[in-house]
C-alpha cells in the first residue's frame, strides 16, 4: 500500500501497536485509510467495521481501494443477513444492535473491531452503546474482539464525559485515579463541571483536571494530529458572515413567525424587536420553532448570494441547512445549477449518486442536511469547490466543524471560505455566541496543542 503523506505511517504504526486505541486525527487526514493499512500490517482477516449508516458505502469503497490483503467484503444490509467470518463485515450501528444480527456477531471471536465515528457511542444508556461496548457485566461486541480501534475526528462533542463509555470498555486505565476505577458520574465530577437541577445532574463544562485526562490518553490510548501540523501546505480555512435582510423573506413566513411570537408571549413585541433589535430574550415560545422560521426567512437571500457567486465564476458551492423546508426552498430556487442534495431520508444509493455528481460530475450546488451530511464525505471536487454556506449552525459545535471539513481535506488546493447566513440582531447571533463558548470548553481536551490553549 502506498503511503502518500509523511504523517500517515505514525498513525498506522500507532494502531498496529495497540490492541485498543483511538485514532482521533482532525477530520480530513485519512483515518479510514490508516486503519485499513494498520489492519493489513497486522494481517487481520476476521474484521467487523461498525459505522453510521451514511458511511457504509464509503468504507466499502475504501477497503476495495486500499487493502493489500485480498479479503472478502460483506456489507450487511438487514438484520437477518449472515456475517462472513473470514473477511470484512461492514455494518451500521443501528443494524449491529438488532437482536438476531447481534447474536450472530457475538457467537464468533473477531480479530479486529473498528468503530468508525465512535463518538456515536457517547451515551452509556443507549442500546447501541451497550451492544457495542457492553455494560453492567453484560459483554458487548468489543469484548468479542482481540483488538478494538476507535476512529473519530471529534471524540467528544460536548463534554469529556462522552468518552467514558469507550474508556470503560476498552481502556480502563483512562478512568482510573489512584488505583480506583471511576464510575460515569465519578468521571464526570472529576473532569467536568456538574450542577444539580430540578431535572437531575447537568454537565456544563470541564474542570481543572481536564489536562490530566489528556495526558493519560495521549500516546497511550489516543493519537490526535492537527491539519496545521500534518499538512502545513493545506490552504487555510476562513470564516465569515453573510448578513441577510429579513425583509427579503417571504411574507407568509414573516407572518407565521410574528403570530407564533404573539401566541406564546403577548409582551414579546413586534417582529422588528426580534429580527432587528434582538430582543428575543423576551420570547417564551419553543426555541426550535423560532429557529426553523428564521432559517426559512434566509432562503431568498441565500439563493441570491449563491446565484451571484456562481455567475461570477465560482464553480461549485456547498450549502448546509437544518430544516427540510429550507432545503426544499433552496432546491427550487437553485434548480438551474443541477443541484444535488442529501437528507436523512435519502437512500444510500441516491446518496452516493449525489456525492459522485457533485465531486466528479457537473452538479454545481450540493445541499446537505447538516447532521446527515456532516461526516465521512469528501466534497472539494478536486479543488473546484472551496465555498461553504451555512443557513444555520447546529447546537453541537463539532457538527458544524465536521461539515466545514468536507471541503478542507487532502486534495484541496485552495483556501476554503465558510460563511454563515445571519439575520442581523436576531437569535442567530446569540446562538453563535453560545456555540463559540462550547467550542472553547472543548478546546482544552481535544486541542491542548493549540496556541490558545497553552
Amino acid at each position: 500500500m502506498k503511503v502518500d503523506y509523511a504523517y500517515q505511517p505514525a498513525g498506522i504504526d500507532f494502531l498496529a501497536r495497540h490492541k485498543t486505541g483511538l485514532l482521533a486525527d482532525q477530520p480530513g487526514l485519512g483515518k479510514t485509510y490508516q486503519a485499513i493499512a494498520a489492519a493489513d500490517k497486522i494481517g487481520a482477516t476476521k474484521i467487523i467495521v461498525v459505522c453510521t449508516a451514511s458511511m457504509v458505502r464509503t468504507i466499502e469503497n475504501e477497503f476495495l481501494k486500499w487493502q493489500t490483503i485480498p479479503r472478502k467484503i460483506k456489507v450487511i444490509k438487514k438484520g437477518t443477513d449472515t456475517p462472513i467470518y473470514d473477511g470484512v463485515n461492514i455494518v451500521s450501528y443501528d443494524l449491529a444492535r438488532t437482536k438476531k444480527l447481534h447474536q450472530a456477531l457475538m457467537k464468533k471471536r473477531w480479530a479486529l473491531l473498528i468503530l468508525d465515528e465512535c463518538d456515536a457511542l457517547k451515551n452509556p444508556s443507549a442500546k447501541r452503546t451497550q451492544k457495542m461496548l457492553g455494560m453492567r457485566n453484560e459483554p458487548g461486541l468489543a469484548q468479542r474482539a482481540d483488538r478494538v480501534w476507535g476512529l473519530s475526528g471529534t471524540p467528544v462533542r460536548n463534554n469529556a464525559a462522552e468518552i467514558w463509555p469507550l474508556l470503560n470498555a476498552i481502556y480502563p486505565e483512562g478512568i482510573t485515579v489512584d488505583g480506583k476505577k471511576l464510575t460515569y458520574w465519578g468521571f464526570a465530577y472529576r473532569y467536568c463541571q456538574v450542577i444539580d437541577t430540578h431535572f437531575g445532574k447537568k454537565i456544563i463544562g470541564h474542570s481543572n483536571y481536564i489536562r490530566e485526562l489528556r495526558n493519560k490518553l495521549d500516546g497511550n490510548f489516543m493519537l490526535r494530529r492537527m491539519k496545521k501540523d500534518c499538512l502545513p501546505d493545506l490552504p487555510p480555512i476562513r470564516y465569515g458572515h453573510i448578513y441577510v435582510d429579513p425583509a427579503s423573506g417571504d411574507a407568509r413566513t414573516l407572518a407565521e413567525l410574528e403570530n407564533f411570537i404573539t401566541e406564546y408571549n403577548d409582551e414579546a413585541g413586534s417582529i422588528e424587536d426580534l429580527l432587528v433589535n434582538g430582543t428575543f430574550h423576551r420570547i417564551d415560545g419553543p426555541l426550535m420553532t423560532i429557529r426553523r422560521l428564521t432559517e426559512r426567512l434566509k432562503v431568498p437571500g441565500v439563493i441570491d448570494i449563491v446565484k451571484s457567486d456562481l455567475h461570477s465564476g465560482i464553480e461549485k458551492i456547498i450549502i448546509f441547512a437544518i430544516h427540510l423546508d429550507t432545503i426544499e426552498g433552496l432546491l427550487a430556487g437553485l434548480s438551474e445549477f443541477e443541484c444535488v442534495h442529501i437528507t436523512g431520508s435519502v437512500t444510500q444509493k441516491n446518496r452516493q449518486a449525489a456525492i459522485e455528481a457533485f465531486h466528479e460530475g457537473s452538479a454545481k450546488v450540493f445541499i446537505g442536511q447538516l447532521v446527515a451530511a456532516s461526516q465521512g464525505l469528501t466534497l472539494h471536487a478536486h479543488g473546484k469547490c472551496s465555498d461553504v454556506i451555512f443557513t444555520s449552525l447546529d447546537f453541537v459545535p463539532a457538527t458544524n466543524s465536521q461539515a466545514a471539513m468536507r471541503v478542507h481535506r487532502i486534495g484541496q488546493p485552495n483556501s476554503v471560505l465558510v460563511r454563515v447566513a445571519t439575520l442581523a440582531g436576531s437569535i442567530d447571533e446569540k446562538v453563535s455566541e453560545i456555540l463559540l463558548h462550547k467550542i472553547e470548553m472543548l478546546t482544552d481536551l481535544i486541542e491542548l496543542d493549540d496556541a490558545n490553549a497553552a
